[in-house]
């Protein structure tokens, strides 16, 4: 796949990721019922996770997995891995994507300020809850990590474990926000697709930069 296949699926997946977020916008604002059955799933999931301690436990885990403290750390160990890794320029991209989805996400937020759920919360959360904060910065940070190990790996089981293992991590930080009744799934899908959104416009401004390998 060449440089142009590459940018071709950037802007795609920037298209799409832009145009399922306003879709969410348009029935959050215009479209009630649509809204309240969209959201129906995570309220039956959220029944279900807190009549069951192990399931309250493990979802309690895996929400923490998209903490604020946990992306420091994160963040951190990425940056120290400068000093080690040879593709530098992308590990800054990634860092400088993930501060612009946080700040992106606090001014949407701000926007539309729509509360949370009024459920007992299993974890606690403050702030407005459209669109999802951590669906959208997990996408956008392991989204952009899997392309970093992605472009590492050698074999193509490797890359397929790499594509699933990322894949479950984001998806798994996302569903826990509506299994411990802090999002709306409406929350989540709409964090998901504008954290699509820079995660690709982030790869084709990179990619426009300076091409370091092909895909395969």
């Amino acid at each position: 796949m060449d440089q142009n296949q590459r940018k071709n699926i950037w802007l795609l997946g920037m298209t799409s990721g832009m145009i399922l977020f306003l879709l969410m916008v348009y029935i959050l604002v215009k479209q009630p019922e649509l809204l309240h059955k969209i959201d129906v799933s995570g309220q039956l999931l959220y029944q279900l996770v807190s009549s069951h301690d192990g399931l309250t436990s493990f979802f309690t885990y895996i929400t923490t997995l998209g903490n604020r403290h946990a992306f420091i750390l994160y963040c951190i160990l990425l940056a120290g891995s400068i000093i080690f890794v040879q593709r530098k320029k992308l590990v800054w991209f990634i860092l400088m994507a993930f501060v612009f989805s946080v700040l992106c996400n606090h001014f949407v937020k701000d926007i539309f300020a729509r509360t949370r759920p009024e459920l007992e919360h299993l974890v606690y959360a403050s702030g407005f809850s459209f669109p999802s904060g951590h669906a959208m910065n997990s996408m956008v940070f392991f989204g952009l990590l899997l392309y970093f190990f992605y472009g590492i790996a050698q074999k193509k089981w490797q890359k397929a474990l790499i594509v699933i293992g990322f894949s479950i991590v984001i998806l798994g930080i996302a569903m826990s926000r509506a299994a411990v009744g802090v999002h709306f799934v409406s929350d989540i899908v709409a964090g998901l697709s504008l954290g699509l959104c820079i995660v690709c416009v982030t790869l084709f401004v990179y990619e426009s930069s300076e091409g370091l390998f092909q895909l395969k």
